[in-house]
């Protein structure tokens, strides 16, 4: 994730802690340090696109799922 920016320094992409939000890309955000320098907010992060719904989000559906069914069946069954 650096490149060689010059004979002492590299260039770090991907914004940290102390940027903002608008450099938090990693094509925009950009910083120069030394090879050997070090900081508590240079680092790497882990993205994902796709959200990975929660176990309690698929049992709310199906619970919902079963609710909506048996008012169906229910309604059905009724006669006047």
């Amino acid at each position: 994730n650096d490149a060689i920016y010059s004979d002492n320094g590299r260039v770090l992409r991907g914004g940290s802690l102390s940027n903002d939000g608008l450099s938090l890309s990693a094509a925009s955000g950009r910083l120069n340090n030394g090879p050997a320098s070090e900081a508590y907010f240079i680092g790497f992060r882990v993205a994902s696109l796709t959200a990975v719904p929660e176990p309690s989000t698929w049992a709310s559906a199906m619970g919902l799922t079963m609710l909506v069914f048996g008012v169906m069946v229910r309604r059905g069954r009724r006669t006047l």
